[in-house]
C-alpha cells in the first residue's frame, strides 16, 4: 500500500470512529434527556402530592379550630340559664360574630372587647360577679344583660338598647331581636 492509500484508509477509519463515537454520545444524550424528563415528571407529581397533603393538613387544622371554637361557645353557653341562651347568643352574634378575639373600635371607648362586647371598665365595677376572668364570655354577656333587664323591668328592647349604646339608631337592637327569634324558631 502506498502512503496516500494509507492516509485514505486512516481517514475513512477516523470518520467511522467519529460516527460511532458521536452516535454513542447522542444515545447517551437522549438517555440522559429521557431520565431528566422522568425525574422532572416525578418531581412535579411529588410536589403536587405535597401540596395536596399541605392543603389537607390546613383543612384539618381549620376544622379543628372551628370545632374548638364551637366547643368553647357550647361550654360558655352552658353557664347561661336556658331561658336566656337565645338572647345571649343573638347578642354575641351581633356584637362579635362569635369571635372571642374581637376588639370593638369605638370613637371614645377603647375598653370594649370580646365575644359579648362588654365595656370592661364600667361593668366590672357595676356587677360584682363580673371579673377579668369571665368578662370575655357568653356568661359575662349574660351578667350584663341580666342586670340591664332587671333595671328595665324585663324589657329586652330597652335592655339591648342600653347594652349597645343605641340612643337613636335602634337597628342593632332590631337585628339582635330578629336573630333571637330565628334561634328560638330553630329550637
Amino acid at each position: 500500500m502506498k502512503k496516500s492509500e494509507l492516509w485514505i484508509v486512516a481517514y475513512i477509519y477516523s470518520i467511522i470512529c467519529f460516527i460511532i463515537y458521536f452516535g454513542i454520545e447522542e444515545h447517551k444524550y437522549k438517555k440522559l434527556y429521557q431520565d431528566f424528563y422522568k425525574a422532572k415528571v416525578i418531581a412535579v407529581e411529588l410536589y403536587d402530592e405535597n401540596e395536596a397533603l399541605h392543603q389537607g393538613h390546613k383543612s384539618l387544622n381549620d376544622e379543628l379550630d372551628k370545632t374548638i371554637k364551637i366547643q368553647k361557645i357550647i361550654n360558655d353557653l352552658s353557664q347561661v340559664p336556658k331561658e336566656s341562651q337565645s338572647l345571649i347568643l343573638a347578642n354575641a352574634i351581633t356584637e362579635s360574630s362569635l369571635n372571642y378575639e374581637v376588639i370593638h373600635k369605638g370613637k371614645f371607648d377603647k375598653t370594649t372587647t370580646g365575644i359579648s362586647g362588654i365595656k370592661s371598665d364600667f361593668w366590672i365595677k357595676a356587677i360584682p360577679e363580673l371579673n377579668e376572668d369571665n368578662i370575655n364570655s357568653l356568661y359575662g354577656g349574660y351578667l350584663v344583660l341580666n342586670h340591664l333587664l332587671a333595671k328595665h323591668n324585663g324589657n329586652e328592647f330597652k335592655a339591648l338598647a342600653t347594652f349597645k349604646g343605641s340612643v337613636t339608631n335602634f337597628l342593632p337592637v332590631y337585628k339582635t331581636l330578629e336573630i333571637k327569634k330565628r334561634i328560638e324558631d330553630e329550637i
